[in-house]
C-alpha cells in the first residue's frame, strides 16, 4: 500500500507550517487588539443547524447519521 492524501486535504512541511502558525498568530493578535475573542466550536453538529434552506454551503458539509442515530454534520 502506497501513502495518499485525500482529495481535497493537504500536507505542509515544517517550514512552510512555521509560516502559517506565525500568520496566524499576527491575525490572532491584531483580533485581540480590535476587541475580538476566540472561541472554539465542535466539528460536529446536529445537521440541522448546519444546514439552511440550500445552497452552495449545504455542499460543503459531511451529514450522517451517527451511532444514536442522530441527524449530524461536519464543516
Amino acid at each position: 500500500m502506497s501513502p495518499r492524501r485525500l482529495k481535497g486535504f493537504q500536507d505542509y512541511s515544517p517550514d512552510l507550517m512555521a509560516k502559517r502558525l506565525q500568520i496566524m498568530a499576527t491575525a490572532r493578535l491584531v483580533a485581540k487588539h480590535a476587541g475580538f475573542y476566540e472561541i472554539a466550536t465542535p466539528a460536529l453538529e446536529y445537521a440541522e443547524v448546519l444546514l439552511g434552506v440550500g445552497g452552495e454551503t449545504d455542499k460543503q458539509v459531511f451529514r450522517f447519521m451517527d451511532g444514536g442515530e442522530r441527524d449530524v454534520a461536519m464543516r
